[in-house]
Order: structure tokens, then sequence, then C-alpha cells
């Protein structure tokens, strides 16, 4: 699900569109068949276009501000920028693979695995505190890339598939 977010929101990044507030409610998932008998596709769709803001062609600013999803930042420019999305897609993450999901591996003896790990690591540097310092939105997709490679084969009977919604 990290990866299909990330995803759209970076094919949004390349066409210097950026959202400054993506949120759970932003994105539904979608059945869209069957693979094979087994495994059933679902596709990840972005539904937040209300917060869109074109780059150089919509006013960036911001009134009111969620000081926990926001980046640090926008609370003294208040304005949103392409590294303000990168923190509040971190927050997202956090988001999606939610606390109790690493606390229940810290408790088992089996440790957490190396891709929540790589995840765990791929937030702090989305939602590092200097912009400079937080990758680009491709960035991400190539670092969950990775992640993905390192994690575990699934033998889930659910596969999430991506859906570009932003070609005709």
């Amino acid at each position: 699900i990290c990866s299909s977010a990330v995803r759209v929101l970076s094919e949004l990044h390349h066409a210097d569109i950026y959202h400054g507030a993506s949120q759970l409610e932003h994105f539904y998932v979608d059945f869209v068949g069957f693979k094979n008998e087994d495994i059933k596709n679902y596709e990840l769709v972005f539904n937040g276009a209300s917060g869109l803001i074109r780059e150089g062609k919509s006013d960036n600013s911001v009134s009111v501000i969620d000081y926990d999803s926001t980046a640090p930042e926008v609370a003294f420019t208040r304005k949103l920028t392409k590294e303000s999305g990168v923190f509040n897609l971190g927050r997202l993450f956090e988001q999606i693979l939610k606390p109790d999901l690493f606390k229940s591996y810290s408790e088992s003896n089996e440790g957490s695995p190396e891709s929540l790990t790589e995840m765990r690591r791929l937030i702090s540097r989305a939602t590092h505190p200097n912009p400079t310092r937080r990758p680009t939105m491709h960035g991400i997709v190539m670092m969950i890339r990775d992640v993905l490679l390192k994690a575990p084969k699934s033998n889930s009977h659910i596969c999430m598939v991506h859906f570009d919604q932003f070609t005709n």
C-alpha cells in the first residue's frame, strides 16, 4: 500500500503538482478482479484532488495547520512545498503501518523483519526536520522498491496493482 501511495504522489510531483496534506482518507482501494483463481487484484486510487497545488500556478499558502502531519517549516512559512509533501508522506506511512505493527514485532521473539526496519528508516528520512535533507518523492519510490526486494515472499491472496490514473 505504501508503494502504491508513493507512486501516485511521485507522478504528481513529476508533473509539478503536489499535495500538502495527504491523508488516509484521500486514498481508496478498489477490487479490480482476479490475477488467477487464488489471487485477488486491488488498486489504490488517489481521491484528494481538492488539495492539489500546481507549482507556480496555485496559491500554496495555508492558514490552518495540522501540526501532527504537516512539515515543521510550514508553521513558519505558511507555504506548502514538494518537500513538505514528502514529510506528509512519511506521516502517511506511519498511519498505514501503525505503531501496533512495529510494537507486535518488538514484543515477539522473532524481532522486526528487515523490511520493517527499512521502512522505519525511510519514514525517519522523509520526516527529517530539515527539508533539504529529505529525499525526493522519486527517491522514496526507489527506496520502497529496495524495501520490497528485501521483504520475505508473500503467500497472501491479495495483490496490490498500480493503477496509473494520470494517463489518458
